[in-house]
């Protein structure tokens, strides 16, 4: 009887945990998948089947008081932790670093148990000991261990923590000592099959540094210490494609499994995609050929051809040549359609779906989406963009005549402004719409960034919910402060996918109240820039400004040139969270397409029982096609290219590289 709950317990399991997503997120189930996953425990059940959904459930709902007691209960009975369940206690452990000081010195204990046994793999032990503590400190602490003390693993955690910290720093000399522990320790790193991945990550940084100096018109006086230590250890690491071509050539000819342990090492060296070097270009196009060929050739050295082919996939749009040349691009796409067989399904088929959208055949991309639709695929596919993808062809039929779902029309959500916007021609107003939660959380946040770039800016919410879920105190605070406006009205789905859209879905009625330009924005954010500031060269570029990853972009980030290429998919092309509409006629038809077309999709997905996570980035993207097949002369403009007011890196700086390249689905702006 036991098993058989067990096993329905697992199943369960998989089931919830397939469907729980931040923006869908499925709190109750999963609380009560708990309760009986520690009835179970209590129970004497097979506590190493369940310590690792457990442990999953309780880091999702930040349950750190159930997880620490799982681990203790497991302890106690002598388990050995496998890897996956070491590294949930990992994740649990950095959780309460600086917090809940009871449950932490818990941890602790637990974390200094698992140190003193002699099952524990070093790499597990290494991982343990260097828990909580900041990059310095766990240089310092490897540094302080003799090195004929010091183990494999933490030889190489010492090399690859030394590399990650001259990636992050102009500091040259960081890159100098980074050079000289690999050449030190060149030996081991062999032995243990590090050095490829090293050498390589190396050369990109000696190279991508190099780059971004003479770019800049800067001295490498601050490089000299690193090209000496460079120049010791090899020569050739100013050349990466060189450094590439002596591996390869000495593992062997192409479609071999000691070939392909090299190009491996590369093409999982994320500073290859991330920098451009001297050559990357061809260093990116010879390691995806050669990783094609081993598949090909069936000979990927242990590696489950899955991850390999999945891999090539996520890496095929990192490579220059992709969207530069169509002929490269479409024969990697044909040899690539063979090898999808590796990826079961039904991942397989969206996958192709995907690269479908690489040639702009969207028929056929939507065919094989509709495949992996519906609620039988909602536990594998929970909020991936194939389900709201939305071909051209398909929103034609409601860019006119009267709308499918009549539930959302504003009069039926009862929209209305609490408090109208004040019209001023020459203003650009932002615009943000947020549950009374969501509105709770980060209205403060959104004004006062807003507010200290700009004193003058105007602020609008929208409020999908009832005026009196939102605190009182909040509340008196909107209604006194004169910059700010908003309007509400009766979400007529409670989903965060609705919440993410409705700032398309209501745009027209934005625009006619606000009697000027305006900003649609996500409320999650901090402004670093006044948009009154930008927008006068907004209006100087088009009429309409929108988040576009079409192209390949180059940008100066901590003294290298970081390198940005379009997704493949193309809901990943574009970003939903800052539009520009100027106060101009082809604004107004374009924000009507919009609404048109987020209404088109709600309607269309609203029963799917999907998460939707990405329906907003496909409304604009067919709004988008559409808008410029039906009128080409829309004044569209990219905003990377001239400036956005908020985001991690600053957006409006000028980019070192001209963009280049271009994706086939995506219209030429």
């Amino acid at each position: 009887m036991t098993t058989l709950l067990l096993d329905d317990f697992l199943n369960e399991f998989k089931a919830v945990n397939a469907l729980h997503s931040k923006r869908s997120p499925r709190l109750d189930e999963m609380r009560a998948l708990q309760r009986k996953g520690m009835a179970l425990a209590e129970a004497e059940a097979d506590l190493p089947a369940l310590l690792q959904p457990l442990a999953s459930t309780a880091l999702a709902l930040n349950d750190s008081e159930t997880l620490v007691a799982l681990y203790e209960k497991a302890l106690d009975q002598g388990m050995t932790l496998d890897g996956p369940q070491m590294s949930l206690f990992l994740k649990g452990c950095e959780r309460l670093i600086g917090t809940q000081k009871p449950l932490a010195e818990r941890a602790e204990a637990l974390r200094r148990r698992l140190l003193a046994s002699d099952k524990l793999h070093p790499n597990m032990a290494l991982r343990l000991s260097i828990l909580g503590k900041s990059q310095a400190e766990v240089i310092g602490l490897l540094k302080a261990v003799p090195a004929e003390a010091r183990g494999p693993e933490q030889t190489i955690a010492l090399a690859t923590a030394m590399l990650e910290q001259a990636e992050s720093s102009e500091n040259g000399e960081l890159l100098a000592e980074a050079i000289t522990c690999i050449d030190q320790n060149l030996p081991v790193l062999e032995a243990r099959g590090a050095h490829s991945r090293l050498l390589i990550w190396l050369s990109v940084l000696v190279s991508g540094r190099a780059l971004f100096l003479a770019h800049a018109g800067l001295a490498d006086t601050s490089m000299a210490p690193a090209l000496a230590a460079a120049e010791r250890l090899d020569d050739r690491l100013r050349q990466p494609v060189t450094v590439l071509a002596a591996l390869l050539d000495e593992a062997g000819s192409t479609g071999t499994s000691h070939r392909f342990r090299q190009a491996w090492a590369a093409i999982n060296t994320e500073a290859c995609w991330r920098h451009e070097f001297a050559d990357g270009l061809t260093f990116r196009a010879t390691v995806l050929e050669e990783v094609l060929a081993a598949l090909e050739a069936g000979q990927t050295d242990n590696v489950p051809p899955a991850s390999v082919a999945l891999r090539l996939f996520r890496c095929m749009g990192q490579c220059e040549e992709f969207w530069l040349d169509p002929a490269w691009r479409e024969t990697v796409l044909r040899r690539y359609a063979v090898l999808t067989a590796h990826i079961p399904e039904p991942r397989r088929m969206v996958i192709q779906g995907i690269c479908h959208l690489a040639s702009d055949a969207q028929e056929a991309a939507d065919e094989a989406f509709a495949q992996r639709r519906g609620a039988e695929h909602n536990a594998a596919f929970n909020g991936s963009g194939h389900m709201t993808f939305l071909p051209s062809a398909s929103v034609e039929a409601c860019l006119s005549g009267p709308p499918a779902d009549p539930s959302l029309l504003p009069e039926a959500c009862d929209f209305k402004f609490i408090k109208p916007i004040q019209p001023q021609s020459r203003s650009c107003l932002t615009i943000a719409c947020a549950d009374p939660g969501y509105l709770a959380k980060f209205y403060e946040n959104y004004t006062r960034s807003l507010f200290r770039q700009d004193p003058e800016a105007r602020a609008h919410f929208h409020l999908m919910g009832d005026v009196a879920d939102v605190a009182p105190e909040l509340m008196e605070q909107i209604m006194a402060e004169p910059r700010v406006s908003l309007s509400s009205e009766k979400p007529p789905i409670k989903a965060p996918y609705y919440y993410a859209t409705t700032r398309f879905l209501r745009a027209p009625l934005f625009m006619e109240a606000a009697g000027g330009d305006i900003l649609l924005t996500d409320m999650d954010i901090k402004f670093m820039e006044a948009p009154s500031a930008l927008a006068p060269n907004w209006r100087r570029n088009g009429s309409i400004g929108m988040r576009l990853y079409d192209k390949i972009r180059s940008f100066n980030a901590q003294g290298y040139i970081i390198m940005r290429t379009p997704r493949i998919e193309t809901w990943g092309t574009l970003n939903a969270s800052c539009l520009y509409l100027a106060d101009a006629d082809d604004a107004r038809l374009f924000a009507d397409y919009l609404s048109r077309v987020s209404h088109f999709a709600l309607a269309k997905f609203r029963h799917s029982g999907n998460s939707n996570w990405w329906i907003d980035q496909n409304v604009i993207f067919a709004a988008l096609r559409a808008a410029m097949q039906r009128r080409e002369t829309l004044r569209i403009f990219n905003l990377l290219d001239v400036g956005i007011p908020f985001g991690a890196f600053r957006i409006n700086e000028k980019a070192v590289l001209p963009a280049r390249g271009q994706h086939p689905a995506m219209p030429r702006i």
